[in-house]
């Protein structure tokens, strides 16, 4: 597959998570670790599509997106670079704010193997009937890349982190996982 993804995120078990999964589709992926640095890249060169976090240092998506729509209108060559917000948040009215934001579509994370190949599908069509073969099992997928990010980002003595293999135990931030653990030290 020829598609080029931006993900852009500052978090690094998110990072290495959409990665991966965006690898098994087939597709190119970089990084930015917060919008400011999406910006920058987005001046320089267009992608096929932009993963963008919402909630980030530096400048989050919202300013982000604003801005590259901005970019967009100054440069009045006619295209939209295609932006699906990712956001922990899965509340009402989340994906409102997003789309009036600029992003064109939204993800809830974690976002399953299945959800990112069918926005995949979505929004770089040229590569639709390569990326709906890209995976047969999505689940299985999702359980691999899960164990395999985690073990990656847990310490020596956070083991119990990597034991995690259960499909209704969604991934968690390392910070939010710290935060939960000594809370309960």
């Amino acid at each position: 597959l020829n598609g080029d993804i931006l993900v852009v995120e500052d978090n690094p078990v998110n990072q290495d998570m959409m990665l991966e999964m965006l690898k098994l589709l087939g597709m190119t992926a970089e990084l930015a670790e917060n919008g400011e640095e999406a910006v920058t890249r987005l001046s320089e060169r267009r992608f096929d599509l932009v993963f963008m976090d919402c909630q980030m240092p530096v400048l989050d998506g919202f300013a982000a997106t604003a801005a590259i729509r901005q970019h967009e209108v100054f440069l009045d060559n006619h295209y939209r670079q295609p932006i699906v917000a990712l956001t922990a948040n899965a509340l009402e009215g989340d994906r409102e704010r997003c789309i009036n934001a600029g992003m064109d579509d939204y993800l809830s994370k974690p976002v399953s193997s299945a959800e990112l190949r069918l926005c995949v599908q979505k929004w770089v069509p040229q590569n639709h009937d390569a990326v709906a073969n890209a995976n047969a099992n999505d689940t299985d997928t999702d359980t691999d890349i899960r164990s395999a990010v985690l073990r990656k980002h847990s310490d020596t003595d956070n083991t119990s982190i990597t034991e995690i293999n259960n499909d209704d135990v969604p991934v968690i931030d390392q910070t939010v996982y710290d935060e939960l653990l000594s809370m309960c030290e």
